[in-house]
């Protein structure tokens, strides 16, 4: 069902990798074709796609998959205006996803997509995107401007919002996307047009 050959993976600048901590950020689902969205170690090849080796985590809600060293069932599809919550407590070392507010599950009935998960040289937030299709990014630079944070309990969790440190600056293979402070799109090469050359 999924065209995977056309693929380009995103991710944030090594310079933002975190460590230690709890972090979240919202994804909105704005096309209805194979996407992932997650985390990704700042030593894997930004030529991968994510969750295809062992130094990144992501969900695909196109095919109800997780993502880490390959695709595994979890959670459920997504449709176009979904909007996916990415949870990374390194604290606990754990990652957890979101679909409108609701804790996605495994098929055991677990609320962690992966457990263990390691740090490495800091993990960024990322994402692989197939030909022509589009997401927003809302790094919560106010943290009233994401829709799902209060609603998965997390007010009372000290989770640190991204854009609180975080200015990021978005890689793909061999391009830069500047993004904006606060919610942000991104599409294909073909559908985006600020992606410049990187220096």
């Amino acid at each position: 069902r999924a065209r995977r050959d056309n693929c380009r993976t995103y991710r944030a600048e090594a310079i933002y990798a975190v460590v230690a901590g709890k972090w979240y950020f919202e994804f909105e689902v704005m096309t209805d074709g194979f996407m992932k969205i997650g985390w990704m170690d700042i030593a894997s090849s930004p030529e991968q796609q994510i969750g295809m080796d062992d130094r990144s985590y992501a969900f695909d809600g196109y095919l109800g998959r997780k993502w880490h060293q390959g695709p595994e069932v979890y959670g459920k599809e997504w449709k176009i205006g979904d909007v996916i919550g990415c949870f990374l407590d390194l604290n606990d070392r754990t990652i957890s996803f979101s679909l409108n507010g609701e804790l996605l599950l495994d098929p055991s009935g677990s609320e962690m997509a992966f457990d263990n998960v390691m740090s490495g040289e800091g993990l960024v937030p990322a994402f692989t995107l197939g030909s022509g299709q589009r997401g927003k990014l809302n790094f919560g630079q106010q943290s009233n401007s994401l829709k799902y944070f209060t609603t998965c309990g997390l007010q009372e969790v000290k989770f640190f919002i991204i854009m609180k440190f975080f200015k990021p600056n978005f890689r793909a293979t061999s391009h830069s996307v500047s993004i904006c402070t606060d919610q942000c799109q991104f599409g294909s090469p073909k559908i985006w047009p600020n992606l410049k050359p990187s220096e």
